[in-house]
């Protein structure tokens, strides 16, 4: 067993998880808002303006989180898998 340094341990915010629950959320939140898109379109046009707002909000969000998560550092045993 390996016992870890107390240096090694990072804050959660700065971990791959986080950008990774961040991304799902953002997947669940756009496609919930293209639904809702879909269904206000003729009957409700401030429905679908916020839907629509909510929508390119956060795919930004979404592909900002990807671009981090892409150049987060790595451990050198992750690395190599």
């Amino acid at each position: 067993m390996r016992i870890k340094k107390k240096g090694d341990v990072k804050p959660f915010r700065e971990t791959m998880a986080y950008r990774l629950l961040i991304v799902l959320v953002s997947i669940l939140i756009v496609l919930f808002s293209m639904f809702e898109m879909i269904t206000q379109y003729s009957v409700n046009n401030t429905a679908f303006i916020a839907a629509l707002v909510a929508g390119v909000i956060f795919t930004v969000i979404l592909f900002y989180n990807l671009e981090q998560a892409r150049h987060m550092p790595m451990p050198e045993r992750k690395r190599h898998r």
